[in-house]
């Protein structure tokens, strides 16, 4: 028998009616947090991915699914790859699957290094609409949530990310 609880504010009758811009009192870990386009609903997005990591238990597994590119007025926020590349960074988690996706025609691409997104954007190969998908596992042993710092002005991004932060505007 295995648990699982959602936090829906609009699903069934058993999901969790939880406003996700305040700390919650979940007061449990999970080994499996799924996302599927929850957090660009949330306009307190800290205090999402705060949540979500205490509730990740130490080496569980989050999969995160937003929208990257498109998505007209379809909730707050798009995400960039640096988001998920740096909140790893910041948190200790190991990136897993970094994926951008396209729902038609279906195209996924996993993203192995940060380069790969400005090459396809050099190369016009991002879509109207696409999604990030980001699994990425804990650290072992607890350890609090922290905000990420950008990698362009931490200086932990390569020559050509730099030059593409300039220059892709």
């Amino acid at each position: 028998y295995r648990k699982f609880t959602a936090i829906d504010l609009h699903g069934t009758p058993d999901a969790l009616k939880i406003d996700l811009n305040a700390p919650t009192d979940i007061d449990e870990q999970f080994d499996l947090l799924i996302n599927l386009g929850t957090a660009e609903h949330v306009f307190n997005v800290w205090e999402f991915f705060r949540t979500s990591h205490r509730v990740t238990r130490p080496g569980g597994i989050m999969v995160h699914m937003m929208p990257f590119l498109g998505w007209l007025e379809h909730g707050f926020y798009n995400f960039n790859p640096t988001f998920y590349w740096d909140l790893a960074l910041a948190n200790r988690y190991q990136m897993l699957v970094l994926a951008y996706t396209e729902l038609n025609p279906p195209k996924v691409v996993q993203l192995l290094r940060r380069e790969q997104i400005v090459e396809m954007a050099r190369d016009d190969a991002l879509g109207k609409n696409a999604n990030l998908y980001a699994v990425m596992k804990k650290a072992d042993g607890e350890s609090e949530f922290r905000a990420p710092m950008q990698g362009f002005y931490g200086s932990v991004v390569s020559d050509e990310m730099a030059r593409a932060w300039r220059d892709l505007r």
